[in-house]
């Protein structure tokens, strides 16, 4: 009997979601306000960039030499109820609030069913709050944290004025270690009132969230101010990016490639291992970089305001241009290189002379340019 009403009721609810499902809302609509606009275009000369063959074709695509976004800040002036699987805000009319979400993240994100917005319950009531969600990733990456969120959070602050609103976050944010590190090194950030979404439904008078341009040196500025980070001036680390085994993309021959980057002075680094103080600790004071793509790299932003040398591993086909694109906004140089497909274990090859040949390509002193 109880499997049968079980049945029925997702029947029901299932025919529900799809004859009268909740629709998106556009900035067009009269009662949500975009309070900012700025439009920022990225023009990159590949200054101090070296490739190896298999991404020289990638780097010189015109996509990657000139980026264009527009960052906006939202203001909504109506009650809206924050759902709590995904985050999005949704209207009293039952219409998405679709730049909810960060970024082109909002189009990988399911819509809310019809049937528990018609069931919600507000457990917390605000009068008005941020939400910086970037809901892919559920905003506990640590690159996007950095990289995203806080970018979001200083553009409504910058253009709201308002430096007391409560802020809108994940669980799955507020249990991870760097961003409770996070609060307890910024004084300034430790001063908000941070709103954890669990499994209740948020209702919210007035919700402001923002659109940011990534990977601007603009907004590291600023992140940098909260954390209180000045770069050291002796340069003395030289780091090698390594990776846990419960982690993909790993170097199956990493202690050959190590091997190689020990003999110039490089140290192996696991920042797993490391708090964010001790992550501030070593890379403020780092000369270069080299590893495989991930958020580690992320931390070059605590080096910014002296030279140095960054080389990224990727693996076949697997290329993206972040740190690319942060290295440019630091005036870091820049090398990429590329190993073979991966295996089904996670690890993947990475041809040792081809390694060491970009590798001291970047070490030399004057930089090398792409034609």
């Amino acid at each position: 009997m109880k499997n049968w009403m079980a049945s029925l009721s997702n029947r029901i609810k299932n025919k529900l979601n799809l004859l009268w499902p909740l629709t998106k809302c556009s900035d067009e609509y009269e009662l949500l306000k975009v309070v900012y606009t700025k439009k920022i275009v990225d023009v990159y000369d590949h200054h101090g960039c070296i490739s190896d063959e298999l991404l020289l074709p990638w780097y010189s695509l015109e996509n990657w030499k000139r980026r264009q976004f527009t960052e906006k800040v939202y203001c909504n002036k109506e009650t809206v109820w924050i759902e709590p699987i995904h985050g999005w805000a949704i209207n009293s009319k039952g219409a998405v609030l679709i730049n909810s979400i960060s970024l082109g993240y909002a189009c990988k994100t399911p819509l809310p069913d019809r049937w528990p917005f018609l069931r919600r319950k507000s457990k917390i009531e605000l009068k008005e709050a941020v939400t910086i969600n970037f809901a892919h990733r559920g905003g506990y990456n640590y690159y996007h944290f950095f990289s995203d969120l806080l970018a979001q959070l200083n553009l409504v602050i910058e253009t709201s004025g308002k430096k007391d609103m409560p802020i809108i976050i994940s669980e799955k944010l507020a249990n991870q270690p760097f961003f409770q590190q996070t609060l307890q090194r910024s004084e300034f950030l430790n001063s908000f009132t941070w709103i954890v979404q669990k499994d209740k439904w948020i209702r919210v008078n007035e919700l402001w969230y923002a659109i940011n341009a990534n990977d601007q040196k603009i907004h590291y500025d600023i992140i940098l101010k909260w954390l209180n980070v000045l770069p050291k001036k002796l340069r003395k680390n030289k780091i090698f990016l390594t990776r846990g085994s419960n982690r993909s993309r790993r170097l199956e021959n990493e202690t050959e490639i190590f091997g190689i980057a020990k003999k110039y002075g490089f140290e192996k680094v696991d920042t797993d291992l490391l708090t964010l103080d001790e992550q501030i600790e070593v890379f403020s004071s780092v000369s270069a970089i080299v590893g495989i793509h991930g958020a580690a790299f992320m931390n070059m932003i605590f080096a910014m305001g002296y030279p140095v040398k960054i080389m990224e591993i990727f693996f076949a086909p697997y290329h993206v241009s972040c740190y690319y694109n942060m290295a440019q906004h630091c005036h870091f140089q820049y090398a990429a290189i590329c190993g073979e497909t991966m295996n089904a274990n996670g690890s993947f090859f990475l041809n040792p002379e081809k390694f060491e040949k970009y590798f001291l390509m970047l070490l030399k002193n004057d930089p090398v340019y792409l034609e």
